[in-house]
């Protein structure tokens, strides 16, 4: 926001009561009266006074009462005419150069007040990419306990369908076992029935043979059917646990390109950061040069107007 500066009311106020008082008239006298305001513009206004002066302070001048104080003063006027007009001329052209140097210190403020509040826009602008940056790093922490959790997930799962293939394989093996003692059974049971009519004295203990076997080969089958069961429960859990780890995998693959995201959107953020402090740097360069082109112009203006008067 532009700082609005004094007018030239106040300062021709504040050197008309000063000259009364009969105190010296200067940018310091006046600033210390008014207890503020740039000294730039106090001159150009103070120029714009003395301006003002010459006429009033002939116009109160008394006038003398002697012919001879009289003559005298002309004397020493015409002597003095060639000098005051080029003492005159010499203090116009000072007084331009002043004013332009008055112009460009207060160009050169303009240009330090814009720099300040470009430093503070950059400034925020930093401490926006900083929190960003802080919040890109938690939600990377993030996905990396999700991936980790999700890697334990799927270690578990291979470990559950490891387990479950063991079983398979064991069920198909008692499976087989069953099969060829069913196959043994029923070759059995053929050559029984086979030789059943050639041994009719021995009928009593075959039959008893054939409901013993009869009887077993029952409890097989009803072991086979119970086998083929279990093996279909088997097949089942491990076509769940199949699609499980699927899952775990699609989840752990989303979660990885969430991660790589997040690092590219880290790495940009601190590209931005480290170009906002190159350009606070460059800021920070250009207020200094600023700042001594200004106090070398201060200080020329000072000796131009010490000389001045």
């Amino acid at each position: 926001m532009a700082r609005t500066g004094i007018t030239y009311d106040q300062v021709a106020a504040k050197a008309d009561l000063l000259f009364g008082q009969g105190n010296d008239v200067s940018i310091l006298t006046v600033r210390a009266q008014l207890g503020t305001g740039s000294p730039n513009t106090i001159h150009k206004h103070l120029t714009l006074w003395r301006e003002t002066r010459p006429q009033q302070t002939r116009a109160e001048r008394a006038p003398l009462a002697s012919t001879i104080i009289d003559s005298i003063y002309e004397a020493q006027e015409r002597v003095k005419a060639e000098a005051r007009a080029e003492i005159e001329h010499k203090l116009v052209q000072a007084q331009i150069e002043s004013d332009e140097l008055s112009t460009i210190c207060e160009a050169l403020e303009r240009e330090r007040d814009a720099l300040a509040e470009e430093v503070t826009t950059l400034k925020k602008d930093r401490d926006e990419l900083k929190d960003k940056a802080d919040l890109q790093a938690v939600e990377i922490k993030e996905l990396k306990g999700t991936i980790d959790r999700e890697q334990k997930v799927a270690e578990i799962a291979r470990t559950e369908l490891a387990k479950e293939q063991l079983k398979i394989d064991s069920q198909g093996e008692k499976i087989a076992e069953q099969k060829i003692e069913i196959d043994r059974l029923k070759a059995q049971l053929e050559k029984v029935l086979g030789d059943k009519h050639q041994a009719e004295k021995s009928v009593a203990v075959y039959e008893a043979d054939l409901k013993t076997m009869t009887d077993r080969m029952a409890k097989a089958e009803a072991s086979l059917a119970q086998a083929a069961t279990e093996l279909d429960s088997v097949k089942d859990k491990l076509t769940k646990a199949t699609i499980e780890l699927k899952s775990h995998e699609i989840n752990l693959k989303n979660a990885a390109e969430a991660r790589n995201n997040a690092l590219n959107d880290l790495k940009e953020a601190k590209a931005e950061i480290k170009k906002a402090r190159a350009e606070i740097d460059e800021s920070k360069a250009k207020f200094d040069t600023a700042n001594a082109e200004l106090s070398t112009i201060k200080a020329t203006k000072e000796r131009s107007y010490h000389v001045s008067n």
